[in-house]
């Protein structure tokens, strides 16, 4: 509980902080975007997209992998007494 008023503090303190920002809006060409999607569709198409997932899943969890040993050597290594 004590956690959740913090939070609920300081995210009602970036709210109001945002709230002062003006208001954007992109004015995008959505050709560029429709182009690009075909190119994808192409490729999906034309490769094995369940090899090509499980090869981008792979190599996510192996970096995911590296960057929490890591975190772990870098807090082992900060701990004085070890």
């Amino acid at each position: 509980m004590i956690l959740e008023g913090i939070l609920n503090v300081l995210f009602s303190a970036a709210d109001s902080l945002f709230s002062i920002l003006p208001d954007v809006s992109w004015d995008v060409d959505s050709g560029v975007f429709t182009a690009f999607f075909d190119i994808l569709r192409m490729v999906g198409y034309l490769l094995p997209m369940s090899t090509v997932i499980a090869i981008l899943r792979i190599v996510i969890v192996i970096n995911a992998f590296k960057i929490g040993v890591s975190i772990v050597k870098t807090v082992w290594d900060l701990i004085p007494f070890l």
